[in-house]
């Protein structure tokens, strides 16, 4: 209805500062409209004005010819529209592209004659789908995401996902025809290689365990301990066969200043206790833990009490029966 008709804008309005200088200078106000005074003559400052939306709509130019019949494109060829949409497969803004028509009439049309594609189910429609599917992003994490907890021992170590892969169709292929099951891992054949139809297939966890990398070194102790020559933390010396006591005895003979051998080897100094704060005690030919001694009617101290005393040497019938001394 413009450009094509040949409506163009001055010169003096190619700038946007220069039409805003205008405009200031000008009436205008929120609400109104652009109109020329000519039809005939370009936008410019010398053929513009100002008007109300309602003057804008009763000095609109009418719609000539030209325009009326670009409204009502050519007719549609159906035949070439239906076998471009099921034959080749093209969707249907391609097909109004190919036929010259908008997507609107194509799909009316499509819709009144009747043409439907069969929709084809999109691969995580099904369980399996999308169980294979959360494998597949998985082996794509570990190998590109470095924020993935696995990175550091496969991508960072060079594993790559092969090309084969880089879509999941092709993977769920190869998943299915290779016998993947509910509760099966993925796994490589060879660590050294990337992860491909070639080096891959489906383990029990059990397995898969067993075939992870051997660490290079152990973890570092929390609380390292050297005796005997060897250096270990405080849980490995009470599994040696050395270690007569527990890992409470030898913390609390460490923090005494005993030193580390003799805190390890020597055993308890009271048969009755382990020297441990939840152990049992054997008194007036009974066993029971230390927790029930102390609600049994014989016992006249609290567990802090009983505790304190069996360290001390008492034998635990005297600890138990032996009122708490009070003062005068």
């Amino acid at each position: 209805l413009y450009g094509a008709e040949g409506v163009q804008v001055s010169p003096e309005w190619k700038s946007f500062e220069a039409f805003y200088a205008w405009a200031r200078s000008s009436s205008y106000r929120p609400g109104r409209r652009l109109a020329r005074l000519s039809e005939s003559l370009p936008y410019g400052p010398w053929n513009c004005h100002w008007v109300s939306a309602a003057e804008r709509v009763r000095s609109r130019k009418p719609r000539t010819r030209r325009s009326l019949v670009r409204q009502h494109p050519s007719p549609i060829d159906w035949d070439e529209a239906t076998r471009l949409y099921l034959q080749e497969g093209l969707s249907q803004p391609a097909v109004a592209r190919r036929v010259g028509s908008s997507y609107t009439g194509i799909l009316a049309g499509f819709t009144r004659l009747g043409i439907t594609r069969p929709r084809v189910p999109a691969p995580t429609s099904t369980a399996e789908g999308k169980r294979l599917h959360k494998t597949w992003t998985s082996l794509h994490a570990r190998c590109e995401d470095p924020r993935n907890a696995l990175y550091p021992y496969n991508g960072a170590r060079g594993a790559r996902v092969a090309a084969e892969w880089r879509e999941f169709k092709p993977f769920l292929a190869w998943a299915i025809a290779t016998g993947s099951k509910p509760g099966l891992c993925l796994t490589r054949v060879d660590r050294a290689k990337n992860y491909s139809p070639k080096n891959c297939v489906w383990v029990t966890p059990k397995e898969a365990s067993q075939n992870k990398r051997a660490p290079t070194k152990g973890p570092r102790p929390r609380r390292p301990i050297k005796a005997f020559g060897e250096t270990k933390g405080l849980l490995e010396w009470t599994r040696d066969s050395r270690c007569s006591v527990s890992s409470t005895t030898i913390a609390h003979r460490l923090a005494s200043g005993w030193t580390s051998q003799r805190a390890i080897t020597e055993p308890a100094e009271n048969p009755g206790c382990r020297e441990t704060y939840f152990t049992e005690l054997r008194a007036f030919g009974q066993t029971k833990g230390v927790s029930d001694w102390t609600r049994d009617k014989r016992c006249r101290v609290s567990l802090t009490g009983l505790m304190d005393r069996i360290r001390r040497g008492w034998t635990p019938e005297q600890a138990l029966s032996t009122p708490p001394f009070k003062q005068r």
